[in-house]
């Protein structure tokens, strides 16, 4: 095996598998990648068994082969070497790096033993934009549970419907959702859970396209038990998670008796100044809608520490009302977005806090309340 490219494009497409393969740790095989030239490209893929991922890098290929090579070892090899020409020769069972004065050798282990990447039925194909998808998984990933009791929150529930799709993620104390619209559907998704670690790994894929390079689609294709995404010269396999998602809708209000419009980050300042006053492991603060005074009193107090009100400007409708919530989780909510103005709508105490974006469609935040 013989094979020339950049070492920018070499390091890309390391970056792109190398987190699969690193944190493998059933089969020490699964710690390597799996290289092969083959045609006018290098195929590199790596696979934990529950996630596979395989790129090309693009180049010259001098002469076939394939051979798998331990995978933090040629990641961190070649993101050291300078941005030049490098030149990958496999030489009895080492790969030798060669690129301007650097020269290296990696010991390698036979390619008949990595794992084959599954294939996928594709029942179901839809195709979104990469601009579009990235920006859903930026706005839910955050809100996805990490309590191994409930697996069926481990995930992001997909549906489509109409040619848009709808992405939501909860941990049961708080939720995302985001809409967007799709290129193509072969048909409507009832709603599939795709795991967090897969949606993580796509949202990486997608930082590292090119910039500047006109925007294709990314396709995803849906099989009985496992999903992919291929989005230019990448494709990454996963499995599905069963289980029935929560019907999350039933928390939402279809109405409200008091809402307030009011500057995202000015809301952000005042939830950081009562978060030094809120209890430790409970991060609770109130948020109280004063119409009469045309604010939204920010409110934190501890036993210990002392106490912290704010009253932040804001347009109020509605009558008074106070929630008490987890400052954490509403100001993570907060940061998800892009609007510099944001409209709060609630209930009574015992309801959940919805925050949306001023002027945006299809997104939303709630919060459940603390309980007093």
């Amino acid at each position: 095996m013989k094979f020339n490219c950049t070492q920018e494009n070499l390091h890309r497409g390391l970056a792109l598998v190398s987190h699969v393969a690193s944190r493998a740790s059933t089969l020490p095989i699964l710690t390597n990648i799996l290289f092969e030239a083959t045609g006018t490209s290098l195929v590199l893929s790596a696979t934990n068994l529950e996630i596979g991922i395989r790129t090309k890098v693009r180049g010259k290929v001098e002469r076939e082969g394939k051979v798998v090579v331990p995978a933090r070892l040629i990641d961190e090899c070649v993101a050291l070497l300078p941005k030049e020409n490098v030149v990958l020769t496999l030489e009895g069972d080492a790969l030798r790096i060669q690129s301007g004065s650097h020269d290296n050798k990696i010991h390698t282990l036979p390619a008949d033993d990595f794992p084959l990447l599954p294939t996928i039925d594709e029942r179901i194909v839809i195709d979104v934009t990469p601009t579009r998808l990235a920006q859903v998984l930026r706005v839910t990933l955050f809100a996805v549970s990490f309590d191994d009791t409930r697996p069926e929150l481990s995930g992001v529930l997909i549906a489509t419907r109409g040619g848009v799709l709808t992405a939501a993620a909860t941990d049961s104390y708080r939720l995302a959702e985001k809409t967007t619209e799709l290129v193509r559907a072969s048909q409507d998704i009832e709603g599939v859970i795709i795991p967090l670690r897969t949606m993580q790994e796509v949202a990486r894929a997608l930082a590292l396209i090119s910039p500047g390079e006109e925007e294709g689609v990314v396709k995803i294709a849906l099989g009985e038990h496992q999903v992919s995404f291929h989005m230019e010269d990448t494709l990454i396999i996963s499995r599905l998670i069963d289980g029935q998602y929560p019907h999350y809708q039933d928390i939402i209000p279809p109405q409200y008796e008091s809402s307030a419009t009011v500057e995202r980050a000015v809301l952000e300042q005042a939830l950081k100044a009562a978060s030094l006053f809120s209890m430790t492991g409970i991060n609770d603060i109130s948020l109280t809608l004063l119409p009469g005074e045309g604010g939204i009193r920010v409110r934190a107090a501890n036993i210990h520490v002392g106490e912290n009100t704010t009253v932040v400007p804001a347009s109020v409708r509605g009558k008074e009302v106070e929630v008490v919530v987890n400052w954490k989780y509403l100001s993570e909510g907060l940061q998800s977005f892009s609007a510099e103005t944001v409209n709060l709508e609630v209930n009574n105490t015992q309801s959940p806090m919805v925050v949306k974006p001023q002027g945006e469609k299809g997104h939303l935040y709630l919060v459940m309340p603390i309980r007093q």
